[in-house]
């Protein structure tokens, strides 16, 4: 599943919108597959190296924040797998999905807000979007790990 996704990571188009990408952001979707399925202490090891490989191939400019913000994620993910509720679970996962990518929006683009804003609802609504896809096609899969 993950060498799946990996794939998606580096086959699937990016899409630029006014100088922003708008493109589903394949290292979140990893993590939050790994958050369900992995302890709290290995999601965050896997999300601190995805955020590493991440910053080598797109930042050079801010080199370490794109880690920080996805070792957070990743700690928020691994937090958010004792709640019961699976509902609570995916509100609070898309929330902190828009903090994410409101906070690389907000550090890359700083001088236009309402710019920062509708990027970062489009790239959640795109992400989240492309999860629930890959969730609906490998359904037993998530089945047994979203206990």
């Amino acid at each position: 599943m993950i060498l799946f996704l990996l794939l998606l990571l580096f086959y699937a188009p990016i899409i630029y919108y006014n100088s922003s990408n708008l493109s589903p952001n394949f290292f979140i979707i990893i993590i939050i597959y790994c958050g369900f399925k992995y302890n709290r202490t290995t999601i965050i090891v896997i999300s601190f190296f995805l955020g590493l490989f991440q910053d080598f191939l797109t930042q050079y400019e801010y080199l370490g924040i794109i880690s920080i913000l996805t070792t957070s994620f990743g700690f928020v993910v691994g937090n958010i797998k004792n709640i019961k509720n699976i509902k609570m679970k995916y509100i609070l996962i898309v929330t902190s999905v828009f903090i994410y990518f409101y906070l690389i929006e907000f550090i890359t683009n700083y001088e236009n807000y309402f710019s920062s804003i509708e990027n970062s609802l489009t790239n959640t609504t795109i992400t989240t979007l492309i999860y629930f896809l890959i969730r609906f096609l490998f359904r037993k899969r998530f089945f047994t790990i979203e206990k």
